[in-house]
């Protein structure tokens, strides 16, 4: 996802990707890219400029997503408008389908600059059962700040899923931008040949995992059996007796 750009729409062409974008009239918006191997199931611009909205299907797991990039007026009744709009959309999908929204929703997580803002998100996340993935990871700041405001160290980007905690990444690297570059990794599948063993290999008596293992084992004895004697050689006699 893009935030705060703008180009032509027909000036951009991604070879691998769909590529979804809107823009205001003062130029600004966003794009969201989706790798072409997943299917676009369904597509919609939610807001000129602020939101987009897809439903993709990525092998067997389907997932609405929308990008966000919030109002980035100072003034909380303004933002915090757009945001109940953002909400209502939200409220429009299936309650208990996997969702992803993330973007630059320009209200600092961090503090409490704008309430009205803050509140809708935080209903965003208690009504929809959402994470906030960059709170977990340890609320760091994503923008810098320019200018006077240089140094501000805001949490304005966020990532807010109720995809499942097991498998997932969240890496900030600073760029030559105000905003940090945000990667979040969601890994939604398995490759067959890559499968962990488990507890079954076990109750199933898998010749083949136990045949590893007691080779496992036995080169370490064999790589270590002359640290084994030494030690016995050193105990102290009494232990030896008993």
């Amino acid at each position: 996802l893009l935030t705060e750009v703008y180009f032509e729409n027909n000036d951009m062409y991604f070879k691998r990707f769909h590529k979804i974008c809107s823009f205001s009239e003062n130029k600004r918006g966003l794009v969201l890219l989706i790798e072409k191997k997943h299917s676009l199931l369904t597509q919609s611009v939610v807001i000129e400029g602020h939101c987009l909205y897809a439903k993709i299907k990525m092998a067997t797991l389907i997932i609405d997503v929308f990008g966000i990039y919030g109002s980035a007026d100072c003034n909380d009744t303004l933002s915090s408008n757009l945001m109940c709009k953002i909400y209502d959309s939200v409220s429009n999908v299936i309650k208990d389908g996997a969702k992803l929204l993330f973007g630059d929703f320009n209200c600092n997580m961090n503090n409490n600059s704008k309430p009205k803002t803050r509140a809708i998100i935080d209903n965003l996340l208690c009504d929809f059962d959402l994470s906030d993935i960059g709170k977990i990871y340890g609320s760091k700041p994503t923008w810098q700040g320019r200018g006077f405001r240089a140094g501000s160290l805001s949490r304005l980007d966020l990532v807010l899923t109720n995809l499942t905690m097991k498998k997932n990444q969240f890496l900030i690297f600073p760029t030559s931008s105000d905003h940090d570059l945000i990667i979040y990794s969601y890994f939604y599948s398995q490759s067959k040949n890559q499968a962990n063993k488990t507890c079954k290999d076990y109750i199933l008596n898998n010749d083949i995992f136990i045949e590893e293992s007691l080779q496992a084992i036995s080169k370490i004895l064999v790589e270590n059996s002359d640290q084994f004697i030494d030690s016995t050689i050193s105990l102290p006699s009494n232990n030896v007796d008993n």
